[in-house]
């Protein structure tokens, strides 16, 4: 044992020493691997001064495929992307260009065009790539601008195809440093509304915002974004490319200490616009208060939405029958379980001539189970009394009912297998029915409708052998009341998708039914 402990610890000490030998070799490997993509870099640089773009392009890929995922630092990575979007760009290739472009942006949020090769040209595809996406959905056309340097007025254009019957546009923003929104107005220029974000809140870092526009009643009419999902420019201590302007104009100047201090006016301070207040609001020559954007909202009057929305459902109850035996045994052709029974065909049983022929004892005997009933199809039409409440009509056809005529003879439900409900639905949230998005509901429903529930029994007839299947059917309704739960997804402010869990407590002269339906609701709204 003692003879082997040296070798033993000899052993370790070369594997460890290997360990840290492999360590040192791969950031040995890593470093040499930089080293490699940054002299790539420098040499592309001496062939496109040469005009040889392909072999710069060469160069770089192979450089690119070295870094791999982790072998060179995220900007060295970056900045071998960019200058190969530059080589594709002078080969002809825009899109290749333009991929490489937003690689390299991901990469390094803060990469700069190279400057060696800082043309007008390449300047603009670099910004058209990499410039910040235009939002989706939204009322307005804009296109915000790619950077803005420090204490330099922001410009912001929009256009709408309903500027003819918009009376303002606003603009409201908020720097990385800004815990609430303020608002510039923007004024009628061209085909659009155009203005500036106010050069005292362009600080580095972003600038975020979003653009409403309001009709002559003060009511928002049209927008583009909202405080949870804004346009975004980055803000630089110096840009390189050519400064953003609106349409027309030259591009604004940075603000001498002089003018931004003028822009930091407190409420009641004397102004002559809007962007010298801090509030972002001048009123009859004086600085208005700082408004949080809650209050903002509030004085911007409701959003429109569509007050009739029209639609179509389905439901299916579920429900557990009471239990009972006997049930297909009747005293003079009336039941007095609840349950009414036919055969398979859907006719009365036993037929009224036959009422005694049922051996006693064996009239049936369903168990008391969970048992899906009938399935309700019903065309709906709701009136948007707020943004929160509908109230409405439902009125349609029940399938899976009892088919049998002897109830709806004895009085015990109605006859035509219809569904007819009023209903009041109320949807939790700010204005939700103006808005896209889930928002939670609840509902309360009352009117006439079949609530019939299936089951086999079976049952055995005197001086017949044997016994016979045949479907016992628990007939409750047609009165109702309901109480239900449910989330509603707006797709945009007219059309909606809703699913919901419904209580219905159905009452028949004799039967009593609780039911649990499972519903769904599509609605367009105008």
């Amino acid at each position: 044992m003692t003879t082997h402990a040296p070798l033993r610890r000899a052993a370790v000490t070369a594997t460890l020493l290997l360990g840290v030998f492999a360590l040192e070799a791969d950031a040995f490997a890593d470093r040499r691997t930089e080293a490699a993509a940054k002299d790539a870099i420098a040499r592309a640089d001496d062939d496109y001064l040469q005009s040889n773009f392909d072999k710069a392009l060469k160069r770089l890929r192979v450089a690119e495929r070295m870094c791999g995922e982790a072998s060179c630092t995220a900007p060295t990575h970056a900045a071998l992307l960019r200058d190969i979007g530059t080589m594709e760009l002078r080969l002809g290739t825009a899109d290749a260009a333009a991929s490489s472009f937003r690689r390299a942006r991901k990469l390094d949020p803060t990469i700069r065009l190279n400057p060696s090769y800082d043309t007008k040209d390449l300047r603009e595809a670099w910004e058209a790539a990499v410039a910040p996406v235009q939002l989706e959905s939204g009322d307005f056309t804009h296109r915000p601008a790619a950077e803005q340097a420090a204490s330099t007025p922001l410009p912001v254009y929009v256009v709408s195809a309903t500027t003819e019957t918009l009376a303002s546009v606003v603009v409201k923003y908020r720097n990385d440093a800004m815990r609430t929104f303020r608002r510039a107005v923007l004024a009628r220029a061209g085909e659009g509304w155009g203005g500036y974000i106010p050069c005292a809140d362009v600080v580095a870092g972003s600038v975020h915002y979003y653009v409403q526009g309001f009709d002559k009643d003060g009511a928002l009419a049209a927008s583009s974004g909202d405080p949870n999902h804004t346009f975004s420019v980055p803000i630089r201590e110096s840009i390189r490319g050519d400064a953003p302007s609106l349409p027309g104009q030259t591009a604004p100047a940075k603000c001498g200490e002089d003018d931004v201090q003028a822009l930091h006016l407190d409420e009641g301070s004397r102004c002559q616009e809007d962007r010298q207040c801090k509030s972002g609001t001048c009123s009859s020559g004086r600085c208005k208060a700082v408004q949080t954007f809650e209050q903002e909202e509030a004085t911007s009057g409701p959003r429109p939405y569509a007050r009739v929305w029209i639609g179509v459902a389905g439901s299916m109850d579920l429900t557990v029958p009471a239990a009972s035996n006997e049930v297909c045994a009747q005293a003079a052709g009336v039941s007095t379980s609840g349950y009414w029974c036919t055969t398979a065909d859907g006719k009365d049983y036993p037929p009224p001539a036959r009422q005694t022929a049922l051996v006693p004892g064996r009239g049936g005997a369903p168990a008391s189970e969970i048992t899906p009933g009938s399935v309700h199809i019903t065309a709906t039409i709701d009136y948007a009394a707020s943004a929160n409440l509908l109230l409405g009509v439902r009125f349609g056809y029940v399938a899976n009912a009892y088919p049998g005529d002897a109830a709806s003879a004895a009085g015990k439900t109605i006859g035509p297998p219809i569904h007819a409900e009023v209903r009041g639905t109320w949807v939790f949230g700010d204005e939700p029915l103006a808005r896209s998005g889930l928002a939670p509901y609840v509902f309360l429903a009352a009117g006439l409708a079949r609530f019939d529930t299936p089951a086999t029994v079976m049952v055995a007839e005197k001086g017949v052998a044997g016994e016979r299947a045949v479907r016992a059917w628990y007939v409750a309704g047609p009165g109702f009341g309901g109480i239900g739960a449910g989330a509603r997804y707006a797709f945009s402010p007219r059309v909606a998708f809703s699913t919901a869990l419904g209580v219905d407590a159905a009452i028949a002269p004799g039967a009593f039914a609780v039911t649990v339906s499972p519903e769904m609701h599509l609605q367009y709204g105008f």
